[in-house]
């Protein structure tokens, strides 16, 4: 059957299963969470920090080769051009990785907040927005 004759597939509309939208109002309410937390943290010297939403796969290769995450649960794809990279399944690898890369003056406090992306079932619960402190 070729791709034109084909039925529309009903869950091209919905979100993918453990993901969710995030529509107003509780996107005004995470925004001024994040708002909120980004005064408080600056207060105390922390800085925003946003990396990419994917890296080269040995960023988590370095970072946690031993755990599940890095074993089993990353999305990692190859690119045209034969680089491997994976979509962000935690935030601590790519901040160390900034820091190695741009060598920001010591003391660095850096604050995070962005998607992360596992193939686990057992963060379903758990917010695909996570914010840490590094």
């Amino acid at each position: 059957m070729s791709q034109a004759s084909r039925p529309p597939n009903p869950d091209v509309f919905r979100a993918p299963t453990g993901t969710h939208d995030v529509l107003s109002p509780d996107s005004s309410r995470w925004s001024a969470l994040v708002a909120a937390f980004a005064v408080r943290a600056e207060r105390f010297g922390y800085e925003l920090v946003i990396t990419p939403a994917f890296e080269h796969t040995e960023v988590f290769h370095r970072v946690g080769a031993d755990t599940d995450v890095v074993r089993k649960e990353m999305y990692e794809f190859t690119d045209a051009g034969g680089r491997h990279f994976a979509l962000r399944p935690e935030g601590t690898a790519p901040v160390v990785r900034a820091f190695v890369e741009h060598r920001p003056t010591p003391p660095w406090k850096a604050w995070y907040v962005a998607p992360t992306f596992v193939t686990s079932a057992r963060r379903r619960a758990a917010s695909v927005n996570t914010t840490n402190s590094v």
